[in-house]
C-alpha cells in the first residue's frame, strides 16, 4: 500500500512539473510575441540624434581640454570637418590657441528636430586656472561631421 501511495504521488508530481513546463513555454512565446510587436512599432528617429549627441559631447569635451600631449589625437579622432579642424586645431599646437581646461563637465546638450542640419546646444562647466566658468556652444552637424562651432 505504501508503494502504491508513493507511485501516485510521483505521478502527480511528474504531471505537475509537465504542466508547469508547458505553461512556462506558452507564456514565454506569448511574451516574446508582445516584445517583438512593441519593438517593431518603436519610433527610431531619435536614435540617430542621441548617438550623434554622444559624439558631439565627446568632441566638444576633447577640444576644451586639449593640451600639448592630446592635441594630435584629439584632432585626428574628432568628427570635425577638415576645414573646422584646420581652423580650430591649426597645423601645430600653440598654447594660446586652446582653453586647456583641467576639468570639463557637460551640463546640458539639446538638439533641434526641425532642421535638415542638426543643431546642438551644448552647455559646459570648465575649470581653467582653478576658476570654473560656464561656456555655451551651438554645434552644427551635417553628414556625420561637425562643420561649425559657435560660442554663445
Amino acid at each position: 500500500m505504501n508503494r502504491l501511495w508513493f507511485s501516485k504521488k510521483r505521478n502527480i508530481f511528474i504531471a505537475l512539473i509537465s504542466m508547469l513546463t508547458i505553461v512556462g513555454v506558452i507564456a514565454t512565446l506569448t511574451i516574446n510575441t508582445h516584445i517583438k510587436d512593441t519593438l517593431s512599432n518603436r519610433v527610431t528617429i531619435l536614435d540617430t540624434f542621441e548617438i550623434t549627441k554622444l559624439w558631439v559631447i565627446e568632441d566638444v569635451r576633447d577640444y576644451l581640454s586639449t593640451t600639448d600631449s592630446t592635441w594630435e589625437s584629439n584632432k585626428r579622432n574628432s568628427h570635425f570637418s577638415n576645414e573646422l579642424k584646420s581652423r580650430l586645431y591649426g597645423t601645430s599646437y600653440t598654447k594660446d590657441s586652446f582653453i586647456q581646461a583641467t576639468n570639463v563637465s557637460i551640463v546640458d546638450c539639446q538638439y533641434t528636430l526641425d532642421t535638415e542640419t542638426y543643431m546642438f546646444f551644448v552647455s559646459a562647466n570648465v575649470t581653467i586656472d582653478n576658476e570654473t566658468k560656464e561656456l555655451r556652444f551651438i554645434v552644427y552637424v551635417d553628414n556625420n561631421m561637425i562643420y561649425d562651432i559657435m560660442s554663445i
